[in-house]
């Protein structure tokens, strides 16, 4: 089975009925926009489902998720943030960049580059970190952002999953959404010693797992 790599077992642990409850809330809007940009909305939903779910798992988590969002950079004014994107510590409690909002624990930073790039899809053009802060408290602005980020890494990593099937690509697609670009980098970076090395989903497998639950939610 594909959710095992030569190093270990991905931790497949299952989501929680409020995990799919919430993907069940904002099922339209999911199946809206993943038709719009052509995504799967399998993989938009896991990769929502899997932050969400491990946010509400960890009371510390909920604990500084809800400092982050609720005050921190709520707060914070634009000029703050621009300073801490220019110094930009890799830390998040010198960085309010670097801070998982949302209830996709999309950082404000990815939110910010991904705005730049699709600005064609977005009304207003000219956005600043607070405009995009209050965008991914949103419902409808967390599935926009995330069926964006699918979008490109079906685009970055399409014809490398093309003889793949619909559960894998999935799972691939959620991988590089909680990784992003570093994802892409480390599997080419490999490849080019292993031609013919197939990029692994990792952490996707757990919606791979609970593909067939997620599908009810989003029906």
């Amino acid at each position: 089975f594909f959710c095992f790599s030569k190093r270990k077992k991905i931790e497949n642990f299952t989501y929680t009925e409020n995990t799919f409850n919430k993907i069940k809330e904002i099922a339209p809007i999911i199946k809206y926009f993943a038709s719009k940009y052509s995504v799967p909305p399998i993989a938009v939903a896991g990769s929502i489902a899997d932050e969400y779910n491990i946010m509400n798992e960890s009371k510390f988590r909920q604990t500084i998720d809800g400092f982050q969002d609720n005050y921190l950079i709520k707060y914070m004014s634009n000029d703050q943030i621009k300073l801490d994107e220019y110094f930009n510590f890799e830390s998040k409690w010198l960085n309010a960049t670097k801070h998982d909002l949302g209830i996709g624990n999309i950082k404000l930073e990815t939110a910010k580059q991904v705005y730049k790039e699709n600005l064609k899809t977005f009304k207003n053009k000219n956005w600043d970190f607070k405009d995009i802060f209050n965008y991914i408290e949103t419902n409808s602005g967390t599935v926009h952002l995330a069926c964006l980020v699918i979008k490109k890494g079906q685009e970055l990593l399409g014809k490398y999953i093309s003889d793949y099937c619909e559960c894998k690509k999935e799972a691939v697609l959620v991988t590089y959404y909680k990784q992003g670009d570093s994802y892409v980098e480390k599997y080419l970076k490999n490849k080019k010693t292993a031609p013919y090395r197939k990029i692994l989903p990792g952490e996707g497998c757990r919606v791979s797992k609970q593909r067939d639950k997620l599908l009810k939610a989003l029906q």
